[in-house]
């Protein structure tokens, strides 16, 4: 006895240099600062609505979000791993409480006397044992936060392929409404471009045009001939992917819209930089892995340090004997424990290290996303304007095409201009109708990006 406790006392001030290593102050995580204004001049007063799709006019579109936030594969196992990680919490939390069992065992048994005389007997055992670790250094406490902050890093988590979701539906409908609306105008100008063609080739017999001329408007034909299957081919994907987001069989697809016309162009509006941070989920899910780490650290801080326990045990006793009971006796037992590491080889000196080191990652990850947030929403902010003016031009550079060709078609048909001009006309009319449609639909997606650079309207307060 006395050489163990020498032992245990001269080992003590090693074990106390281990933990005091192990508990200096950690550093301060700082994010970097937000930036005062966006460089795009909009209306940072308010925040997208967190249905925010309703603002594009779309009723079947607001039925296919529906559809997918209920039937969505990808939602749904997210939704799974919310449930994953709150049990994980639950789990760890249970060790900041007692712990009580009761047990019974009871069984035969003998007993011979001094003169040989067998006796037999049954033995009616009941326990109910408890025991406890003393969270003296507060272990079990960071272990039970760094599970809640998982499972807060998991639940938006949750809302973030929520919003991938609901965005990558939006943004699938507008692209197979943009595509059925460049189908449709590709087939228009292929059929102009052919009745054309039917009238050259006609005036060629009759010796008022060209063979050159026929080759010519024959080579344009097919050139916005070429457009048609590329188009089909995309179509028929856009709608293939857009009944995966909803949670359908390709087969079982069916939207009804087929052009842009009816949806509404809203007003792009951002808040303030200072308040992003608080409205976009991946940056929260990042900063509550980084708590999770925080507190891993101070679980494996704590593990240099001696940890405490209680456990008690109550029962009885009594013996089932021919006749009746005798007994029962009442035993109890109370007892408390007390283990300090003294050698494991650096195991827990590895394990803080790698705590921390984790930490380091996260962080890293946590101030990355950080910036990206800002960088997502000044480039959603700059594709708004630059595609708004590109559809500005395009409209424009179509107006004065369609001009063009009206007047010399109507020249032409007059007789009083020959047919090259309605040629030139049309190789610059036609390619201009398919620009202001692409250019449409990208104005569209563009504000589809800027939804999801803003958090599609949740907030951490919420």
């Amino acid at each position: 006895m006395t050489a163990r406790r020498t032992i245990a006392l001269g080992l003590a001030p090693l074990t106390l240099l281990a933990a005091g290593c192990a508990l200096r102050p950690e550093p301060v995580d700082r994010p970097p600062p937000a930036p005062p204004a966006w460089r795009e001049a909009v209306d940072t007063g308010a925040w997208p609505s967190r249905d925010w799709w309703r603002s594009f006019g779309s009723t079947e579109l607001d039925g296919l979000v529906a559809e997918a936030e209920k039937d969505n594969d990808d939602l749904a196992a997210a939704e799974a791993r919310v449930r994953e990680a709150d049990a994980q919490a639950r789990i760890a939390g249970a060790a900041l409480l007692p712990t009580v069992t009761a047990g019974a065992a009871p069984g035969a048994a003998q007993h011979f006397s001094m003169t040989g005389k067998e006796r037999r007997y049954q033995d009616l055992p009941g326990t109910i044992q408890a025991s406890y670790e003393i969270d003296f250094w507060g272990k079990n406490r960071a272990a039970r936060d760094a599970a809640k902050s998982d499972a807060r890093a998991a639940a938006y988590d949750r809302q973030v392929v929520d919003l991938t979701i609901v965005s990558g539906v939006a943004g699938a409908y507008f692209q197979l409404l943009s595509l059925r609306e460049q189908l449709t105008t590709a087939e228009a100008n292929v059929a102009e471009a052919r009745n054309l063609l039917a009238d050259i080739q006609e005036m060629e017999h009759g010796g008022l045009a060209t063979e050159a001329q026929v080759v010519q408007q024959q080579s344009l034909v097919d050139t916005l001939a070429e457009q048609l299957p590329p188009l089909r081919e995309r179509e028929a994907h856009a709608l293939d992917a857009l009944a995966i987001l909803v949670g359908r069989s390709p087969e079982a697809m069916q939207v009804q819209a087929h052009s842009l016309a009816a949806i509404k162009v809203p007003a792009p509006q951002a808040g303030l930089p200072s308040q992003l941070l608080t409205h976009r989920p991946d940056v929260e899910a990042a900063e509550g892995r980084l708590a999770a780490a925080r507190a891993d650290i101070t679980v494996a801080r704590a593990q240099f340090l001696p940890s405490f326990s209680i456990s008690a045990a109550l029962g009885v006793e009594g013996m089932g004997v021919p006749g009746g009971v005798v007994g029962p006796g009442v035993l109890y037992n109370l007892a408390m424990s007390a283990v300090a590491p003294i050698f494991d080889g650096g195991r827990l000196r590895g394990q803080l290290e790698l705590s921390r080191a984790q930490k380091a990652e996260l962080l890293a990850d946590y101030i990355k996303s950080t910036r990206q947030a800002f960088a997502d929403v000044e480039d959603a902010l700059a594709s708004v304007q630059a595609t708004d003016e590109e559809q500005q031009t395009d409209q424009r550079a179509l107006d004065e095409a369609d001009d063009s060709l009206g007047l010399t078609k109507t020249a032409y048909e007059g007789g009083t201009t020959g047919v090259m001009p309605v040629l030139s006309a049309e190789e610059a009319t036609f390619p201009g109708r398919l620009a202001v449609l692409k250019a449409h639909a990208a104005r569209l997606q563009s504000m589809v990006t800027l939804y999801r650079a803003l958090g599609g309207g949740w907030s951490a307060a919420s």
